[in-house]
């Protein structure tokens, strides 16, 4: 208690640095965003916790309502994935970001839906676990305007199963890989042959971070569609190329795209 008389310092060696963040969420159902934020302060590791090819994660914890008693990961983007972004496609960061999370909702959506479906066909104990995706915030550094996004850390060993180019990274034999070759095929066939989420990846049944390919890459308002990681037709035909329906694909139902 008497320390407590004395003011106290951060620690000079403290490996973490304090982030205020604006933290604005994104309504599936009627396709709106909040106006108004939540400020939520993270208390951020120094050390980067993992790099893709557009951004790193960063660990953190939050004692703010909502986000308190969890593991968060805060991901910041790359110079060069801003420059891509800003220069070459047109867009400023926080479009950008945003896109990420309603691409986000989207793959969440798909995957709730082959749930549903599993359920619905009584499969439950046959098919297993469906894959599934968290819900992902979008973020405002306070003081910088820099957009991050916030995701729940998820624990156990990263494996791609199927990358943003269309292409299987896991043997045939593999039965997550063929769980995630489901939810690509799924994804194709429920959106009218429109688009397919790509780039599944993530530990056991839990995926993050996915990449969606439209058949068409530009919109009627000359906008780029989805994000940076959207290969369009050439993804696609790729994926078509080298899948073959496994025992999930037939479970639920659906039709061959080769």
């Amino acid at each position: 208690m008497v320390k407590l008389g004395k003011l106290i310092k951060p620690d000079v060696a403290d490996t973490t640095t304090r982030m205020i963040i604006d933290v604005f969420s994104f309504e599936f159902s009627s396709l709106s965003w909040s106006v108004l934020p939540q400020v939520v302060e993270f208390t951020v590791e120094n050390s980067v916790l993992g790099e893709g090819g557009f951004r790193k994660a960063y660990k953190a914890r939050s004692n703010t309502a909502g986000f308190v008693g969890k593991d968060w990961v805060i991901k910041r983007y790359l110079e060069k994935t801003v420059s891509e972004v800003t220069n070459d496609l047109g867009q400023s960061m926080e479009e950008q970001t945003k896109k990420v999370i309603q691409m986000h909702h989207l793959s969440k959506n798909f995957a709730d839906q082959l749930s549903k479906t599993v359920k619905q066909k009584n499969i439950c104990d046959t098919f297993g676990p469906v894959m599934q995706f968290q819900i992902v915030h979008f973020g405002k550094i306070q003081g910088t305007g820099e957009c991050v996004t916030i995701e729940p850390h998820i624990k156990g060993k990263f494996v791609k199963y199927v990358n943003n180019t269309g292409e299987l990274c896991v043997p045939t034999s593999h039965l997550l890989g063929q769980k995630a070759e489901c939810l690509v095929h799924f994804s194709y066939e429920k959106s009218n042959c429109q688009l397919m989420v790509l780039d599944l990846q993530g530990s056991g049944h839990q995926l993050f971070d996915p990449e969606v390919a439209s058949e068409k890459l530009v919109g009627e308002e000359k906008e780029f569609m989805f994000c940076a990681g959207n290969l369009s037709t050439e993804a696609i035909k790729t994926f078509v190329s080298n899948h073959k329906c496994n025992k999930f694909c037939q479970l639920v139902g659906l039709n061959s795209i080769a």
